[in-house]
């Protein structure tokens, strides 16, 4: 990754240069990638925010834990829904996140995480929503 050529993508006002951003930060473990991916989850435009949220969980725990800040924080359903498909496609590839969501809820990096793993797993249907 080429932090150069990343930033100026990001800093364009072409989707497709901010769509090409996620595209190169996918999987990529570094912090600066966390922030900068965080960072396009607020993108007005779906593509990019659609592309963000799957590479945000592919950087491993900071992104999940960044991923799950931003399902509690957030009040803008293209996010929060961007990150929700995200975590479906991993459930679908029978990764096993009802174990990492519920190790976020008994062991919170932050109680935006934790609040934001609990909804997961009531929205995923692995934990059923208090009445």
């Amino acid at each position: 990754m080429n932090d150069v050529d990343v930033g100026t993508l990001l800093s364009s006002h072409r989707w497709e240069d901010r769509l090409r951003a996620a595209e190169l930060l996918h999987r990529c473990a570094d912090p600066s990638a966390v922030v900068m991916l965080r960072a396009l989850l607020e993108d007005d435009d779906g593509a990019v925010i659609g592309a963000a949220a799957p590479a945000l969980l592919a950087c491993g725990e900071g992104g999940w834990t960044a991923a799950l800040e931003g399902v509690w924080n957030s009040d803008d359903t293209a996010q929060t829904e961007a990150i929700r498909g995200a975590f479906i496609d991993l459930v679908l590839q029978d990764q096993d996140v009802e174990t990492v969501l519920s190790d976020h809820v008994a062991r919170p990096r932050s109680d935006a995480a934790a609040r934001g793993a609990n909804e997961m797993l009531i929205a995923l249907k692995l934990r059923p929503a208090a009445d």
